[in-house]
């Protein structure tokens, strides 16, 4: 682990990952620098400890600054949301390129990329989504840049076992969800990216983060029930529905922001239920001797989001 590492940027700091990065990184009495369009949302979300720059990740002018003198970086930027989501490709890849560039022109060394778990291109194009060609030209990028660069495999957030959850007592997935579902606390993503990119022994590696044994979505059902002192129910509604929902909002999809962004969450919903399974256990192994870090269990997030009493 480098002794003196200066200010290291974080790139989408103020994201669902990226204020978890920050916030462990200022744990370990790091200096951290991000970048946002929105300085007093940013200082809301992440507190005065924080160097935050006012700029655009899209505009090379106001980027430069952020650069600045950075030798390493954590880049967790997503452009997953109804205003955003059709600039993915400038965002998520074309600008983070051009930022990366503008610091290897000054000090930058060093960059440990969050990006998704796994890339399957045919599976991706089956399923008409674009992300993963997106990453997989990212992260191609990245290993012929001279970097000194790590790839964290973010499996889904542990987060999405509970968006399912209705009411506080039923577990509706459309399909079921696949046998064996590879889940990480925020949280701990925040804590092996800041890790990472501090360390100087993990360049070249891919890494999946498979945190904790894989569950199925019955079983975690099952798991948050038990913390909660309640029943959740699980049922799971055919996958043909929404399936025939986003065929049918395909024509309208181009032509309304709102719309195209449900069309495309219709579409992860049917790679979540087609998730890789193979090598999960491998790959919680191999996490267990890379970085020596206690990983939050489902039970500790469920009891973090216990429901109020009603």
């Amino acid at each position: 682990m480098s002794s003196d590492p200066g200010a290291v940027l974080v790139l989408g700091g103020t994201g669902h990952l990226g204020r978890f990065v920050v916030a462990a990184l200022l744990e370990r009495g790091v200096a951290v620098r991000v970048l946002s369009r929105d300085p007093g949302r940013a200082r809301a979300v992440l507190g005065d400890r924080v160097e935050i720059l006012q700029g655009d990740l899209c505009d090379p002018a106001s980027v430069a600054p952020a650069m600045a003198g950075v030798a390493r970086c954590v880049v967790t930027v997503s452009a997953m949301s109804p205003a955003t989501f059709r600039r993915s490709r400038e965002i998520e890849c074309d600008a983070v390129i051009a930022a990366l560039e503008q610091g290897q022109r000054d000090r930058l060394q060093r960059v440990v990329l969050v990006s998704i778990f796994a890339i399957d291109l045919a599976l991706a194009g089956r399923l008409g989504i674009d992300n993963a060609r997106i990453k997989h030209d990212l992260e191609s990028w990245l290993a012929a840049s001279g970097l000194a660069w790590t790839v964290l495999g973010q499996p889904p957030s542990m987060e999405v076992l509970f968006a399912f959850i209705r009411g506080g007592r039923t577990m509706a997935v459309p399909g079921g969800g696949p046998p064996r579902l590879p889940t990480i606390a925020p949280q701990d993503t925040g804590a092996l990216a800041a890790d990472a990119v501090l360390r100087d022994d993990l360049h070249g590696q891919r890494i999946r983060l498979v945190a904790v044994p894989p569950v199925s979505f019955p079983e975690a059902a099952q798991r948050i029930g038990a913390v909660w002192g309640r029943e959740v129910r699980f049922v799971a509604p055919p996958l043909f529905i929404p399936i025939a929902l986003r065929w049918l909002l395909t024509p309208l999809a181009a032509l309304n922001d709102k719309l195209g962004f449900v069309h495309t969450m219709l579409g992860y919903l049917r790679l979540l239920n087609a998730f890789p399974s193979e090598g999960l256990d491998a790959d919680r192994e191999r996490l267990a001797t890379l970085f020596d870090h206690r990983f939050t269990t489902l039970e500790e997030e469920a009891e973090a989001r216990r429901p109020e009493p009603v």
